[in-house]
């Protein structure tokens, strides 16, 4: 008799990732949309600075927050008996509170001498206080997505990026444009996104004495697996950086607009659902064990790709439109062949980063996840030096799509190898047929000469796009839907496993 999968597994992933898609969409694309505006409104230095910050921000916030964050979102949901929980709340604030007087401390001398021609003591300021609390709002969402609490990872998420770009506009328009000014925007945002977690959550409500259990338990979990996500944030900036080392800020700001705009699209194809993902297969692993949670993740992994697939060739194949059409015309020419390059490397890198390395963190094996981040980040160094070195800037967009086809193969067959896990493979190569065909259904039409005809191309290519999976993904499709109809009939009915990939 074959295994059987009850359909609250898939039900809860659509239940997931409906609750947090507001998040997930408006984030992205307002952050899609100030990427254009800036490129409109500041010069390549000023633009390429702010670039900058905000990669180093990222690394920084890995590098002082990841231990705790990541020991965060694998074990808060355990701590619900009122006493362990003050317990905890009370450990977190004292390691919050170290992470931030940490970041500060140790950032600041690094700023100043790094970019102590291009900033002001003011400059210097926002700066730190940017990272600060951008930092702040990283880890507020976590938290907020490890307990499940939609409504707050709904509102920090989408504060920072929309309501700081507002301020920042304003910012501008008082000011003058200036990196100086994108950055005041933010940290207004950004204040407000860590008083409304103050305010809806029980963050720091409790003071006193940390636990030392509860700290060794997230450092031995938190610190070992923070270095791969960190080695993988740094590979991901290598790029930036190396252009800004061996080419100047200048060409930071030329080369930040079509890097910036391929990993956004990336990203924000692979969180439309995976918000909720993770903390499922979590549930799953500590309620049911190994085998459901690697169908979870399964049915995960095939949602994923269904997800990112479209964007990237969708977008891919309007490439020229959208520039023509959006990006202002002195970062056109680099934009035109950055794009397509970063578009893919973000797919390959967001696509392992959200399936199967979580194989190796339910198995609390940390290790051959930090084996592919090293592997990734020697690749980006390579491909990024090179690449510069025989392309100029657009060279550097090289190294994402070779570090991350790499490392996802590496990561897909040490999961099967080790775990046992078998990657719905025959699903993934069927979604990127559908994939393709959305970009030859694009392609070929004449660059759009306004919003409403290129708005008219990615429905088009939507369309394509559905009709194409409702053909070669039939079988996925009636399975899920299979699910979802036996869970709202509230019958206990199967269908077979092995369907979902």
């Amino acid at each position: 008799m074959p295994n059987r999968d009850p359909p609250l597994g898939a039900y809860m992933l659509l239940r997931q990732t409906v609750l947090y898609l507001p998040a997930q969409i408006l984030a992205p694309l307002v952050q899609f949309a100030s990427v254009l505006v800036w490129s409109h409104l500041l010069a390549p230095d000023q633009l390429g600075l702010v670039t900058l910050f905000v990669a180093m921000q990222e690394i920084c916030y890995l590098l002082f927050f990841g231990w705790w964050s990541l020991s965060v979102l694998r074990f808060i949901s355990g701590y619900t008996a009122p006493e362990t929980r003050r317990s905890y709340v009370r450990t977190e604030a004292v390691a919050v509170g170290a992470c931030l007087l940490a970041q500060t401390v140790i950032l600041a001398p690094v700023v100043f001498f790094s970019y102590r021609t291009q900033l002001d003591a003011t400059g210097l300021a926002l700066v730190l206080s940017f990272m600060l609390t951008r930092s702040l709002n990283s880890y507020s969402a976590d938290r907020a997505r490890a307990e499940g609490f939609v409504l707050l990872y709904t509102l920090v998420q989408t504060v920072g990026p929309s309501i700081g770009f507002l301020f920042g506009l304003g910012c501008i328009w008082y000011f003058g444009p200036s990196s100086n000014a994108v950055l005041a925007g933010f940290i207004l945002a950004q204040v407000i996104g860590a008083m409304l977690s103050f305010a809806m959550s029980d963050f720091c409500r409790s003071l006193g004495i940390p636990s030392r259990q509860i700290l060794r338990t997230a450092a031995g979990f938190g610190s070992f697996q923070s270095i791969s996500r960190l080695l993988a944030v740094v590979a991901m900036n290598v790029p930036r950086f190396a252009v800004s080392a061996m080419l100047g800020v200048a060409a930071v700001g030329l080369f930040s607009v079509g890097y910036s705009l391929g990993i956004r699209a990336s990203s924000f194809a692979v969180t439309l659902v995976t918000a909720g993902a993770y903390p499922l297969v979590v549930k799953k692993m500590n309620t049911e064990g190994p085998e459901a949670a690697f169908k979870q993740l399964s049915q995960n992994m095939v949602l994923v790709a269904v997800a990112v697939i479209p964007v990237a060739f969708g977008l891919m194949g309007v490439n020229r439109s959208v520039v023509e059409l959006l990006v202002a015309e002195q970062y056109r020419a680099i934009t035109l062949m950055v794009l397509p390059l970063t578009i893919f490397g973000g797919l390959f890198r967001y696509l392992r980063a959200h399936t199967s390395d979580q194989v190796f963190l339910l198995n609390l094996k940390p290790g051959y996840g930090t084996a592919i981040a090293i592997l990734d980040l020697v690749v980006a160094v390579i491909s990024t030096i090179v690449g510069i070195h025989y392309f100029g800037v657009v060279g550097a967009a090289i190294a994402p799509m070779a570090s991350g086809m790499a490392t996802l193969a590496l990561s897909f067959t040490l999961s099967r190898l080790k775990f046992g896990f078998h990657a719905p493979i025959g699903a993934f190569a069927r979604a990127t047929l559908a994939g393709v065909l959305t970009f030859a259904s694009v392609f070929f039409l004449p660059v759009a000469k306004s919003p409403v005809i290129l708005a008219a191309y990615v429905a088009l290519g939507a369309i394509v796009y559905t009709l194409a999976l409702a053909v070669l993904l039939r079988k996925e499709a009636m399975a899920l839907i299979e699910k979802f109809n036996a869970r709202f009939r509230g019958k206990t009915r199967t269908v077979a496993a092995g369907e979902i990939g």
